[in-house]
Formats: C-alpha cells, sequence, structure tokens
C-alpha cells in the first residue's frame, strides 16, 4: 500500500469522537481484520465472530457514501468491499448493485480489481438473481468498450468470472477476445472455459494452430482436447511427438481429470 494509506489507516485507529453514524461505522470497520486463516484450529469460531463485527457494520451506507463523493477514501472502500464475502445474502446483493453500477464504476476505479476479486469470491455462493446481475453488469461493460476492460489484469479476472456459466452472449464476446487480445494467459483463460462449455465447432477451428501457440495455450489446448471425443483422441496421438515431457504430463493428468469428470478452473 502506498505512505498515504498505511497513514490513513492509522489515522483512523486513533480514538476520536464520531461526527455521524457513518463515521463510528468507518471507525469500527478499520478496527476489524478481514482476513481468515481457514485453517486455523479455532476457524469455524472465527469466521463466524469475524460475521457478527462485520454485521454490526452498515457496509451498505458506507458504499453508499463512498459513491456519492468525488474522490473515493480508498482506505475504507477497499476495507468494505472486502467485507462483502462475510454480508448476508441480501446485503451481498444490495452491495454489488452498487459496486457494478455503470455510474457508480467511474468512481470507483482506483478500487476495480478489488471489486471483481470480491465478487468473484461469492460469485458461485450467490443465488442466480445476484449472478444475472453480475453478468448483465460485465458484459455491459464491453458493451460500452469501457476503459476498464482494456486494463490487461482487469479483463483477465472479467473473463474469469464470466467463465463460471455458460451464455451465447459470454460465447460471443469469448471468441472476439481470442482473436483480438495478445494476452497469452486470457487466451489460456478461454480455451479452457471454451472448453468447460464443450464448444467443439471453436475448439476445432483453432486445432490447426497448436504449433504456433505459446506455451500457456498449447497447455489449456491439450486438455480441451479431450471434449473433441475420437477427434481429440486421434489428434493427441497424431501429434505426441510434438508435445514436450511437461506437456505429456499434463496431457495424462487431464485424461485422468477428464476421467473423473472434474474440470480444470479458469
Amino acid at each position: 500500500m502506498s505512505s498515504d494509506e498505511f497513514r490513513d489507516i492509522h489515522h483512523f485507529l486513533d480514538p476520536k469522537p464520531a461526527e455521524d453514524k457513518n463515521s463510528e461505522d468507518e471507525q469500527k470497520l478499520l478496527n476489524i481484520s478481514i482476513r481468515f486463516d481457514p485453517y486455523s484450529p479455532t476457524a469455524e469460531e472465527d469466521y463466524e465472530t469475524l460475521k457478527e463485527a462485520i454485521r454490526e457494520i452498515d457496509i451498505i451506507s458506507i458504499l453508499s457514501k463512498e459513491v456519492n463523493k468525488t474522490r473515493i477514501d480508498q482506505t475504507v472502500t477497499k476495507q468494505a468491499i472486502n467485507s462483502i464475502k462475510v454480508l448476508s445474502r441480501l446485503n451481498q446483493v444490495r452491495a454489488i448493485k452498487i459496486l457494478l453500477d455503470q455510474n457508480n464504476l467511474i468512481t470507483l476505479a482506483p478500487v476495480f480489481t478489488t471489486i471483481i476479486r470480491s465478487v468473484r469470491s461469492i460469485y458461485e455462493d450467490l443465488k442466480d438473481e445476484g449472478k444475472i446481475l453480475v453478468d448483465k453488469s460485465l458484459l455491459e461493460l464491453f458493451k460500452n468498450e469501457s476503459y476498464l476492460t482494456k486494463i490487461e489484469i482487469n479483463l483477465n479476472y472479467l473473463v474469469q468470472i464470466l467463465s463460471i456459466r455458460h451464455s451465447q452472449e459470454k460465447e460471443k464476446l469469448f471468441v472476439k477476445l481470442y482473436e483480438t487480445e495478445t494476452n497469452h494467459f486470457l487466451k489460456r483463460q478461454i480455451i479452457v472455459a471454451m472448453a468447460n462449455w464443450n464448444c467443439h465447432y471453436w475448439l476445432v477451428d483453432i486445432k490447426n494452430q497448436f504449433t504456433t501457440m505459446t506455451t500457456w495455450e498449447r497447455r489449456a489446448f491439450i486438455y480441451a482436447s479431450f471434449v473433441l471425443g475420437d477427434e481429440g483422441k486421434h489428434w493427441r496421438n497424431h501429434n505426441k511427438n510434438l508435445f514436450s515431457k511437461e506437456e505429456s504430463l499434463i496431457r495424462d493428468w487431464c485424461s485422468e481429470r477428464y476421467q473423473n469428470k472434474k474440470i480444470i478452473l479458469v
């Protein structure tokens, strides 16, 4: 963190009279450590204690106050965003509506990475209403050609979230990104996602590009080849001399996972 951010944290930790309820909640929030050790002997008790502490604070009000500022307090906002994972399901959706609102994202741009990491951590626990909200909001960023999608790390996180659930709109977006982006890790993510979605037609199309693919892409396509059934088996046997030692190990590992119906996550 920056030196200013470090000083701000300790400034909030200094005892001082609260001017209003929000200031008091911000003070409480910054006194809580959001970090949670799942391997602790008292992990369950620690998690429940953390949830109780967070739920005594009006996180929704804090977020609402921040997005209405010209310039957010990054320290407070990041702490509020990181606390979303222990909120109730209802408040998680309410928080997501605030954080992923297209107008609010302009103000929240400095903490966008924190937002999408937090959304990723709770996405699979959300009900369909929450997942649809997230998907729609993230796809809207691409439709509007938001500058937030032009930053490499943001794009990788966005694709990771969007890959969890399949839709025709996402499929179309991923094909476009694969053709236009040069980020090798992003391309690896897209190949894995398209394999998990059983996009046979697309995998067949890129099959002949294998020899020109980067290491990331080649390994992802070896995994994807198992989706192609007999065609993929024939391809692996025909090209086995092209595989490096590591790629041969990956092929065997992927075979075992595919047989046990265990997908690889993006």
